[in-house]
């Protein structure tokens, strides 16, 4: 069986410049930054992680790449765009509806804890170094 990669969107596959996000009620680490990109919340693409997808992805061609989040199949997709244009990835909803959709042995990377049979690893904590020399771009 293929081992399949499952990565977040806010806050793994994008880093967020301000930790403090404008919710009124409660501070973003209770909530993270849904939708920041579509709120205008400035960035940076977690290029280490994207490095060590598309190495991934190099290295296993026929292994599923999803891009998920709980903001939907569509954000999901808007991020994915933006971070790994050219990369053939599967956008979903990442909610109790398809967390058993991750196998034991799946690789997961996220920032949150998530209730899936196998490690979930911290956007700083999983890296995939390519098979080959050359460089992948």
């Amino acid at each position: 069986m293929r081992t399949r990669i499952f990565i977040d969107c806010d806050d793994t596959l994008i880093i967020y410049d301000n930790i403090a996000c404008a919710w009124p009620d409660e501070p973003c680490e209770v909530h993270g930054h849904p939708f920041g990109v579509l709120r205008g919340e400035t960035y940076k693409i977690n290029e280490p992680l994207v490095a060590s997808i598309k190495a991934y992805a190099y290295d296993n061609p026929c292994s599923l790449v999803i891009i998920w989040s709980g903001g939907g199949a569509q954000y999901a997709r808007t991020i994915a765009d933006i971070a790994l244009p050219g990369i053939d990835v599967t956008t979903m909803i990442k909610d109790k509806t398809t967390f058993y959709m991750v196998r034991p042995g799946d690789i997961v990377v996220d920032d949150m804890s998530l209730d899936v049979p196998t490690k979930v690893y911290q956007p700083d904590e999983w890296a995939h170094t390519a098979t080959t020399q050359k460089e992948i771009e």
